[in-house]
């Protein structure tokens, strides 16, 4: 049993340097890109005007513009959330979100100036020189900015929120291990360790005394850290806590690192906690159908004199259909004939699958050159505009194959949660053609999934570019 000298004796003591709270910095973030946007308006104006008129000039109607949008932008920036502190220590979307507020910044200020008929008092050319150099400047300042901070977070220096987290021993040290690591921007100023919870007095003891801590080191928020399945001293924990002025929270690092999606989800009076989601949304689902049509549309026209030429020398080199078609598996296990042209000799409709291999002389000499440019995959596009197939996701396997692989390779049939595609991530990177082994297949099943759990259009952008550019798309082609 855990004794208060032990709980008492048990503290992560922490930094005594000075932590400076996001909650003083946010505000000055603004002030800092106000200046940004008057120092890059004044430059770009004054090269504007040297260029143009061979000396740099002043208006004080400029300034009034360069003010406004210096205003607009800090808005806009505000409204938008971006002074989070996510929004800088994130190393991922903060050029983009820069170039977005300005783009609205802009587009409102011109809204005014057209509204108000007051266009005539500014200058276009400044305006003009201002607008492509405002984005520039501000993501080097938000760059610069973001380095500080991320710096700053590692040597402890700054913080967002500070806690103080109480519960059982092991709970505790792994919540502020978590909170140490990496940039969570969480300052742990004091713990405290409970007992195991089977003496009520000692429990009531101990916490009478966390609370008694906590106070004394005034947190913004209490971290609760006990195994979730207890839930009646849970509630004890909190109940406990509720005197404190900080916000309460629930210590989850365990379950959040297993499934990083988590979230909660309500509805009435039920709750639950969802910890896989969908691999795409309704509005990403959209986004994707509407690419996929497009692309496959735009394709399927210009690449007509192609499909006709294949067909052509298909027939004349070889007996049998242009189209080969065979049962796959698509979104949710669900079966479809897919298109092909057909690289081989017709071996009739009884012919047992065998899956094709380097040399393999069933091959004909026009299927190879078909199979090695990709041209073989382009038919395809007819399974996306029907909808079975995407332009980019996992590639389609016999059923035959699909069912082998389920048995031997974790989470393979993971990848029938998306639609499959012409091409994808793992045939980019090379992997594609015989898999005559389980690791080769293992290796392309986890590219797989990893484009499953990263999607994007820009990704699926990426790939698409790198089918038709990249060297190693073609690789190992059978």
């Amino acid at each position: 049993m855990t004794t208060d000298t032990e709980a008492l004796d048990f503290e992560l003591r922490p930094s005594r340097q000075t932590v400076l709270a996001w909650r003083s910095v946010a505000p000055i973030l603004g002030s800092l890109e106000a200046v940004g946007v008057l120092l890059t308006a004044i430059v770009s104006s004054a090269v504007y005007y040297s260029l143009a008129f061979g000396e740099p000039f002043w208006h004080s109607g400029d300034f009034n513009f360069q003010m406004t949008v210096a205003v607009f932008y800090v808005l806009v920036r505000a409204l938008r959330g971006d002074y989070a502190f996510t929004s800088y220590i994130s190393g991922n979307g903060q050029i983009s979100r820069v170039c977005q507020a300005w783009f609205l910044a802009f587009l409102a200020l011109l809204a005014a100036v057209f509204l108000l008929k007051v266009g005539n008092h500014y200058s276009r050319g400044m305006a003009f020189s201002l607008f492509i150099a405002g984005p520039v400047a501000l993501g080097l300042q938000q760059r610069l900015l973001a380095h500080w901070f991320q710096a700053a977070c590692r040597r402890g220096r700054l913080a967002v929120r500070r806690v103080f987290v109480v519960g059982s021993r092991s709970e505790v040290t792994n919540h502020c291990i978590a909170a140490e690591q990496g940039q969570s921007g969480l300052a742990v100023v004091g713990t405290y360790v409970l007992g195991d919870g089977s003496d009520p007095d000692l429990e009531s003891r101990l916490l009478r005394q966390a609370v008694a801590r906590a106070r004394s080191v005034n947190p913004d928020d209490i971290v609760v850290a006990l195994p979730l399945a207890e839930h009646a001293r849970i509630q004890y924990v909190v109940e406990a806590f509720k005197v404190m002025p900080g916000s309460i929270h629930l210590g989850a690092d365990l379950l959040f690192k297993t499934y990083p999606a988590l979230r909660t989800m309500r509805s009435g009076e039920s709750a639950s906690l969802e910890i896989v989601r969908e691999p795409l949304s309704f509005v990403e689902q959209v986004i994707k159908r509407c690419f996929d049509v497009a692309v496959a549309s735009v394709a399927l026209i210009l690449l007509s004199p192609v499909f006709a030429a294949a067909a052509i020398a298909i027939k004349l080199t070889s007996s049998g259909p242009v189209f080969y078609r065979q049962e796959r598996h698509c979104y949710n296990r669900r079966r479809f004939k897919i298109f092909k042209f057909r690289t081989m000799y017709d071996a009739g409709p009884n012919a047992v699958f065998r899956q094709a291999t380097r040399k393999d002389p069933r091959i004909t000499p026009v299927g190879a050159w078909l199979r090695r440019t990709n041209i073989d995959e382009l038919p395809q596009l007819l399974n996306v505009l029907i909808g079975d197939m995407s332009v980019v996701g996992p590639r389609p396997h016999p059923i035959a194959h699909d069912e082998n692989f389920e048995q031997k390779i974790e989470y393979y049939a993971r990848r029938h949660n998306i639609k499959p595609g012409i091409t994808g991530w793992a045939q980019v990177n090379g992997l594609r053609g015989e898999t005559d082994t389980d690791d080769k297949m293992r290796l392309r099943v986890e590219h797989d999934l990893a484009y499953l759990d990263h999607w994007s259009l820009r990704l699926d952008l990426k790939i698409l570019l790198l089918t038709v550019v990249s060297p190693t798309a073609y690789r190992n082609a059978a």
